[in-house]
C-alpha cells in the first residue's frame, strides 16, 4: 500500500502546501517564478517580451491580461448561476447543497447520502478537489478510494483554507469565496465523449477530444477548428478512433455560448461532457495547466501558438 493510500489526509496536506511553499519567495515577482519553473521543467525559456509558442502566450495572458470578469466564470458555483441567467442552466449538473464550512457540509452528507446514492463533492474555489460518492464508496479524483468519510471532510477542511492562486499565480483564483458543494453525478456510458474547445476571442482555435477518461485506455486527440486531425495529445488512439470523431451534437448552441462569453478573452477553454442522453457543461479555464505544461513534441507548441492572436 502506498503512502497516499495509507495516509490520505497527510498526503493531501503535504501536496497542497508543497505548492504554496514552492512559490512563497516569488510572491512579489510571479513572472520570475513562471520563467524559472518552466525552464526547469521543460528546458525552454519563456519569451514573454515577444511570445510566440502556445505556452509562452498562455503565460503572457496569465500575467498581463487578467480580467476580473474571469472570477465569476472560474468559481464552480457562481458559473452555474451565470449560465442559468443567460439561458444555459439546463447544461449544468444540479447542485444539491453548498456550505462555507465542513460542519454543515458533513451534516448534509449524513442526512442525504442514502437519498441520492451517487453525487460529487467539490470545492468551488480551487482545482482538483473532487470526490465521487457512489453508494457508500468514495473515490478521489484520480481513482484513489478513501474508506473513511471523516478523512474526506478533513481534507475538505484543509482545502477550504487553500488559495489556489498561490500554486501557480492564476489571478482569477485569488479572490474566490471558498465553499464545499454537492453536485449531480454524471453517468458515463459507451458514447460519452469530452470536448475541450480552446477559444481565442470567441472563436474556436482547436479542440481536444477525450475518450474513456475514466479508464486506463483514456486517449486525447487534437483537432483543428474544422475537426480535421492535428495530433495525438495522450494515449494510443487508432485511425478508426480519429475517423469516428465529429462535432458535438449541440455544436451550434455551444458556439453561441462561446461567442457570448468568450469574445473578450484571448484564451478560454470551454469543457463539455456529451453522453448518449445529454450534454453537460463542465468549466471555463483561462490558463491551461496554470501555464506549466507543454505539448509533445515541443514543436507542436509553436504550431498551436500560431492559432492564437494577442
Amino acid at each position: 500500500m502506498s503512502f497516499k493510500e495509507r495516509f490520505p489526509v497527510i498526503s493531501y496536506y503535504l501536496g497542497k502546501y508543497r505548492q504554496i511553499l514552492g512559490t512563497f519567495f516569488y510572491r512579489k515577482n510571479p513572472i520570475k517564478w513562471s520563467v524559472k519553473t518552466y525552464k526547469r521543467k521543460f528546458g525552454v525559456r519563456l519569451n514573454l517580451d515577444n511570445p510566440k509558442s502556445y505556452y509562452e502566450k498562455m503565460n503572457y495572458w496569465k500575467h498581463f491580461r487578467y480580467d476580473e470578469r474571469q472570477d465569476e466564470l472560474t468559481d464552480k458555483l457562481l458559473v452555474k448561476k451565470y449560465l442559468e441567467k443567460i439561458g444555459y442552466g439546463d447544461w449544468c449538473a444540479k447542485c444539491y447543497f453548498s456550505a462555507d464550512n465542513v460542519k454543515d457540509a458533513k451534516q448534509w452528507f449524513l442526512a442525504n447520502a442514502e437519498k441520492y446514492k451517487r453525487f460529487v463533492i467539490k470545492t468551488s474555489h480551487s482545482c482538483g478537489d473532487v470526490f465521487i460518492y457512489n453508494e457508500g464508496k468514495i473515490i478521489k479524483k484520480g481513482g484513489r478510494e478513501i474508506s473513511n468519510i471523516n478523512k474526506v471532510f478533513k481534507m475538505l477542511k484543509i482545502g477550504l483554507k487553500f488559495n489556489h492562486y498561490y500554486s501557480r499565480f492564476e489571478l482569477n483564483y485569488k479572490n474566490l469565496e471558498p465553499k464545499i458543494f454537492f453536485e449531480e453525478y454524471i453517468e458515463y456510458d459507451n458514447e460519452t465523449v469530452e470536448f475541450e474547445l480552446m477559444t481565442n476571442y470567441g472563436e474556436v482555435a482547436y479542440t481536444n477530444v477525450v475518450f474513456d477518461r475514466q479508464s486506463k485506455n483514456a486517449k486525447g486527440i487534437l483537432f483543428d477548428k474544422n475537426f480535421d486531425y492535428l495530433a495525438t495529445f495522450f494515449g494510443n488512439p487508432t485511425d478508426q478512433d480519429i475517423k469516428n470523431v465529429s462535432k458535438p451534437k449541440e455544436y451550434s448552441k455551444i458556439m453561441e455560448l462561446i461567442e457570448t462569453v468568450c469574445k473578450e478573452f484571448p484564451f478560454c477553454r470551454v469543457d463539455f461532457v456529451q453522453t448518449s442522453k445529454k450534454t453537460y457543461f463542465c468549466e471555463f479555464t483561462f490558463v491551461k495547466s496554470g501555464g506549466m505544461d507543454a505539448y509533445r513534441p515541443l514543436e507542436l507548441n509553436d504550431k498551436l501558438g500560431e492559432l492564437f492572436r494577442l
